[in-house]
């Protein structure tokens, strides 16, 4: 008996929307600090370049830094200069706590850094009115931003949710510093329409209330190791954007080593590596009796770009290779087991 590969997108959807469900909140208050910087900039390469390291060492724990760069410097971008703007202040380098402007000169570090450091473990340890949880996967060769934003407290107001890119190693010239160096916690851009996000509601809201929401974006300009996902939650007061709360992961999704698809109708399965090297992969199917199985290799849209094995397989354990290099681009991918019954299961995996 031949078995008809049916799987349709919907099955995609179905198990991105599990996932964000299951995300997790955390029930914590961080500090969003920024630099208001330039690459021409001579005092933000030197004192103020010194002082975000020591930022960076002393307070990354219990809250999100990013570097906002405008004026002409370059590693400016719409959503550094917008950012910039919705701070205000003038000349550069200067240091917000949220939205506070810091006392922070070339005299003063090491006082200045204490009074930063007391700032973010205070908040740390105040009751957050909300925060969000983030997750990423692959969708192709792009990333989905998963978020789930919940209120802990009743509010009032205009509440936006803004995702970021933030990336650390930058390559690019710095005034005061010597040749190209490496800059840390860039301002990217914005995964959201607009630089301070998506509106999630303006009214009263309730404790416990939530949102959920996915984003699309390409990373193909960035090096993904390097790129964190920020979400900042804001409240918009007189046309100035306050933060409410920050959080912050690893954009790279979560991939294990292998994936596993337990005992069901009668077959045991799984996949290794989940991350193809040389572009091979092998899956183990292991069966109680004689099957007719398909496994197809699907893209992150739910369109089969491959076939792995269609037939009948004896009873007990077989191996079949995967070949990476019969997918035309890299990606998110996933073999889907199907048996006389339908579809059992999907086994993810990514070709870089």
């Amino acid at each position: 008996m031949k078995i008809k590969i049916l799987f349709s997108l919907s099955l995609v959807l179905a198990l991105n929307i599990q996932s964000v469900a299951a995300q997790e909140v955390a029930e914590v208050q961080q500090t969003l600090i920024t630099k208001r910087t330039a690459t021409w900039c001579p005092y933000c390469g030197s004192w103020g370049w010194d002082f975000f390291e020591s930022l960076l060492a002393t307070t990354s724990a219990k809250s999100v830094l990013v570097a906002a760069h405008f004026g002409g410097s370059k590693l400016e971008n719409p959503t550094s200069i917008a950012f910039v703007n919705n701070l205000g202040s003038s000349s550069q380098p200067k240091f917000f706590v949220n939205n506070e402007l810091q006392n922070v000169t070339s005299s003063n570090l090491p006082s200045a850094l204490t009074v930063v450091q007391t700032k973010v473990n205070d908040n740390y340890q105040a009751a957050p009115l909300a925060n969000v949880g983030l997750k990423t996967a692959w969708n192709g060769n792009n990333l989905d931003i998963q978020t789930r934003t919940r209120f802990f407290q009743n509010g009032d107001g205009a509440y936006y949710l803004g995702i970021y890119l933030v990336e650390d190693n930058v390559l690019e010239i710095q005034a005061s510093q010597i040749g190209t160096v490496a800059h840390d916690r860039i301002l990217r851009g914005a995964a959201t329409p607009t630089t301070f996000g998506d509106l999630l509601l303006n009214g009263s809201v309730a404790a416990g209330t939530e949102y959920t929401s996915t984003y699309t974006v390409s990373t193909s300009a960035y090096n993904i190791d390097n790129l964190d996902i920020v979400g900042i939650i804001w409240k918009e007061e007189g046309g100035k954007y306050l933060v409410v709360n920050v959080w912050a992961i690893d954009a790279k999704p979560t991939v294990s080593s292998n994936t596993e698809l337990a005992h069901v109708d009668g077959l045991q399965a799984s996949l290794y590596p989940t991350i193809l090297q040389g572009n091979q992969a092998t899956v183990s199917i292991v069966l109680d009796a004689p099957q007719e199985l398909s496994l197809a290799v699907v893209n992150g849209q739910g369109q089969q770009v491959a076939l792995v094995f269609q037939g009948l397989l004896q009873a007990g354990s077989h191996e079949l290779p995967l070949e990476g290099s019969r997918l035309s681009a890299g990606g998110w991918y996933s073999v889907v087991i199907q048996t006389h019954k339908g579809v059992v299961g999907a086994l993810p995996f990514l070709r870089p």
